[in-house]
């Protein structure tokens, strides 16, 4: 009988490592989605202002020194 406990305690310890390990495993891949889509955010949005802000510039130095304005729709698309 003592055997028995001995083996189904050890075996119990062991099944339940193994299933923090896989569950550590997909909460910390989880993590690294989140963090890697939020850069990705993060600079997709430092793009927008970049171009706003390039784009609104160009627009006003035209406007105060009543010229024309040319600008480059084109520049930002992807190759």
């Amino acid at each position: 009988m003592a055997l028995l406990d001995i083996a189904v305690t050890t075996l119990g310890g062991a099944l339940s490592a193994t299933v923090g390990v896989f569950v550590g495993g997909l909460l910390t891949r989880r993590a690294q989605d989140r963090h890697w889509l939020r850069d990705r955010q993060l600079v997709a949005y430092q793009d927008l202002l970049r171009e706003y802000a390039t784009f609104s510039m160009i627009l006003r130095r035209a406007h105060l020194g009543r010229t024309a304005w040319d600008y480059d729709w084109g520049r930002g698309a992807p190759h």
